[in-house]
């Protein structure tokens, strides 16, 4: 990262993870669908915000295969993916295409508008999977930047299903990073401190755009909050929040007279 005063924009990092299978979990036999979530957002103020999510339903079929009519409706730009739909127990969207597959959302939702963030070079295939049984069933909607957006009518055929919570977990960290503390102890995991021996800060030379300069290794720090809860129906409730301080190893690059030039977080 450059200096900040030169830096604008942020850094977003999505993640989902989705399972639908038959287990026995808490002496329940039955069909699961287990759905995890982490956003990771980065900007240039130092404030750093995840967020976890894992949940886990359980499937029940409640009577027999039925059709749907409705309508997908996909809005896309280069970073971005929207799904609105009017068809019940959408699970997963998937879109296929360049530079791969990319999992955007998943969950449950019995109809309505979904999405998340996505990188879509070109022209692109959006994937939406419903839960059917202990399957799911597939329609694809063809995408094209061009354009920006695509509507079918949709004809489908599902079981029933009714889904119940059993687990839920949901967890959040943000961080307020500080102007790096010049001159702080710096101490490595594997190090034995010794008080002695130990420098305040670490001197070194570091490769900075195409040449060697230079460079100060002190420790940054940040204030920020945690907060958790634990849910799980009929079982146990819980949730707790409590104010974290963290550190960060910085590296600062210096260039003529030894002026500033740039510096990293390392968290």
């Amino acid at each position: 990262m450059a200096s900040p005063q030169q830096t604008q924009g942020q850094a977003i990092f999505q993640r989902y993870v989705s399972d639908l299978r038959v287990f026995s979990f808490l002496g329940r036999q039955g069909v699961f669908y287990y759905v995890e979530s982490s956003i990771y957002k980065f900007t240039p103020v130092h404030r750093t915000l995840t967020t976890l999510n894992i949940t886990l339903y359980k499937l029940s079929p409640t009577g027999t295969p039925t059709r749907y009519n409705g309508t997908i409706q996909v809005n896309a730009s280069a970073f971005n993916i929207t799904v609105y739909t009017d068809l019940p127990q959408l699970a997963r969207v998937v879109v296929n295409g360049s530079p791969g597959l990319q999992v955007v959302w998943a969950g449950l939702s019995g109809g309505g508008k979904v999405g998340g963030y996505s990188y879509v070079n070109g022209t692109a295939t959006v994937e939406l999977q419903f839960i059917n049984g202990s399957s799911m069933a597939t329609v694809e909607v063809p995408l094209n930047l061009s354009s920006g957006s695509s509507t079918e009518r949709i004809s489908l055929t599902l079981i029933p299903t009714n889904a119940s919570v059993i687990y839920r977990v949901q967890r959040s960290l943000s961080v307020q990073f500080q102007e790096p503390r010049r001159y702080a102890p710096l101490i490595e995991e594997s190090q034995t401190f010794n008080s002695s021996t130990f420098a305040r800060y670490n001197a070194t030379v570091a490769y900075f755009n195409g040449t060697y300069v230079p460079a100060l290794e002190w420790r940054g720090e940040g204030i920020g909050s945690f907060a958790s809860s634990v849910h799980l129906p009929g079982i146990l409730g819980e949730s707790f929040s409590q104010s974290v301080v963290t550190g960060f190893t910085t590296l600062e690059f210096f260039g003529v007279n030894g002026t500033s030039i740039g510096y990293i977080h390392l968290a």
